[in-house]
């Protein structure tokens, strides 16, 4: 296995020790998967609620993208519309 993908495990697991490492994990993870940016999100499917914990990179079209997309999230009820997304740090 890749030693990269070792060092990206370690990390995953050190933001559980010091949240404040998760911009590098995602940063990580971005290389991993080629993508621009990142971010970690918590859905709460009881209250309809998506909040952004985390970002690495973050391009306001991304950012934007993830509210549009809010009312289709699987991870959602289906009958249920999220009210908001608060950004990162609230």
């Amino acid at each position: 296995m890749d030693e990269s993908l070792f060092d990206l495990v370690d990390t995953i697991y050190d933001c559980a020790i010091d949240p404040t490492r998760w911009p590098e994990a995602l940063e990580q993870i971005a290389g991993h998967v080629h993508a621009d940016c990142g971010a970690l999100t918590i859905a709460d499917p009881l209250k309809a609620d998506v909040r952004l914990v985390q970002l690495w990179n973050n391009i306001p079209e991304f950012e934007a993208a993830m509210v549009r997309a809010a009312p289709i999230n699987p991870f959602l009820t289906v009958s249920a519309t999220p009210s908001h997304l608060l950004s990162a740090g609230s």
